[in-house]
């Protein structure tokens, strides 16, 4: 896997940091012409050389995969673009902006026989897996919660009146579709498509700052909480007729988890690496390098289960973008 990285922010810099240190080969970071000089900061990191579009890259750098980390509104088109000319694609997270495009860009990376990857920590993380693989000790599942809860930065900004890209329309923005996607992925990749979603939201400005989502899976329930406009205790359950369990970090972590089972001891759950974007990464360089297309396929009808799952509940709270117009 030889990446070109487009964008040039904070996620930028700092996965790409651990990325180098990892070891993987660059040949491209790909700006706009008014971000030049920090897309030749990030290619002295990486050794590689820094364009001021897409479209000078391809024809100066070789490479087969493009790592995506613009603002949420520019994923579809950057992916696009990307897949048209027929570069495997990593795209931060959430994958495009509404379902629709989600679903196009699924289609396009079919068709041409491309990697695809919504780079979403939750799913790739060991503890995730091994929690995925208790399941079956808890009996019938009948609640389930996860909350991502964080004071943003760009919160008190906002209540100001200023316009932080986070908390916009135009960009895609708002709680859902940043820190409560990771609440939603950690109930979508364990249990799958829901039956039927209803969201309430606190709305300021025409976007949502914080809300809850409720995931209706008939024979039982489940509801993700997020919130930009506080903090909260960050941990996900699961509650079965036999037991439950609890995990004691944000869903995009997936730290230490502990089973506790009805008439039996504790088990700790605590697998993962220091960094939680190692095993991502890991997973998407060895699906790529081998042409591992089962696990892509797996992990993007999870992305597609969960960006149907935002749309709905974006629109049952009245939120609306741009995107969503075309």
């Amino acid at each position: 896997m030889k990446l070109a990285v487009i964008g040039t922010g904070k996620i930028a810099h700092q996965v790409v940091s651990y990325l180098v240190a990892w070891g993987y080969e660059f040949a491209a970071v790909v700006s706009t012409p008014r971000s030049f000089d920090a897309a030749q900061e990030l290619a002295q990191l990486t050794r590689s050389a820094a364009y001021s579009s897409f479209k000078d890259a391809l024809a100066g750098a070789e490479f087969d995969t493009v790592y995506i980390t613009t603002p949420n509104n520019t994923h579809f088109s950057l992916a696009q673009a990307a897949l048209e000319a027929d570069k495997n694609v990593i795209v931060e997270k959430p994958m495009t902006s509404n379902f629709a495009e989600a679903q196009k860009l699924a289609d396009l990376a079919r068709t041409r026989d491309l990697f695809l990857y919504e780079a979403t920590t939750t799913l790739y993380q060991p503890n995730y897996q091994a929690i995925r693989e208790v399941l079956p000790q808890l009996g019938a599942i009948r609640l389930v919660s996860s909350e991502y809860s964080q004071y943003s930065s760009r919160y008190d900004a906002f209540c100001a009146g200023q316009n932080p890209r986070a908390f916009t329309l135009e960009a895609s923005g708002g709680s859902l579709m940043d820190i409560g996607l990771y609440a939603v992925t950690w109930i979508v990749g364990l249990f799958g498509k829901p039956q039927r979603v209803r969201r309430a939201a606190t709305i300021q400005r025409g976007i949502d700052t914080s809300g809850i989502t409720t995931l209706d899976y008939g024979d039982f329930q489940a509801v993700a909480l997020d919130a930009k406009d506080c903090d909260g205790p960050n941990r996900s359950v699961i509650e079965g007729e036999k037991g439950y369990l609890v995990q004691h970090t944000a869903p995009g972590v997936c730290g230490r988890a502990t089973l506790l089972l009805r008439g039996k001891a504790e088990e700790e759950i605590d697998l993962n690496p220091a960094n939680h974007y190692q095993a991502e990464f890991e997973a998407f360089a060895r699906a790529i390098d081998t042409g591992n297309r089962k696990h892509c396929a797996r992990q993007l009808e999870i992305s597609l289960a969960v960006s149907q799952v935002l749309t709905d509940a974006r629109y049952d709270t009245g939120v609306r973008f741009p995107a969503d117009k075309a």
